[in-house]
């Protein structure tokens, strides 16, 4: 696993991008049709719950000692992969706004 610094600069870019998408589709979703924005909110919600968990495991690794930072990294790694699949599904849903 690469070093403490360059991972949450990595873990940082990732939400970084997942959080732009998910203001995009905000905005995009205001234009959809009634039915099409009560699923489109409802992913958006999930997007940022789990965009919630990232930053709070990301504070976790901030303050990890040098021993503990690698085992807190993994709960970092899962919680990154469910913010993935989020997003894809989320994706989907978004493609014919």
């Amino acid at each position: 696993m690469n070093n403490r610094d360059e991972y949450m600069t990595n873990l940082k870019a990732q939400l970084d991008l997942w959080e732009r998408q998910t203001v995009a589709w905000e905005t995009a979703a205001r234009g959809a049709t009634a039915e099409a924005r009560i699923e489109l909110e409802k992913q958006v919600g999930i997007m940022k719950s789990r965009a919630d968990d990232m930053v709070y495991r990301m504070e976790l690794l901030k303050g990890a000692s040098a021993d503990a930072w690698q085992e807190i990294a993994k709960g970092a790694e899962e919680a990154s992969k469910t913010m993935q699949d989020a997003f894809e599904k989320a994706r989907f849903h978004f493609k014919d706004v």
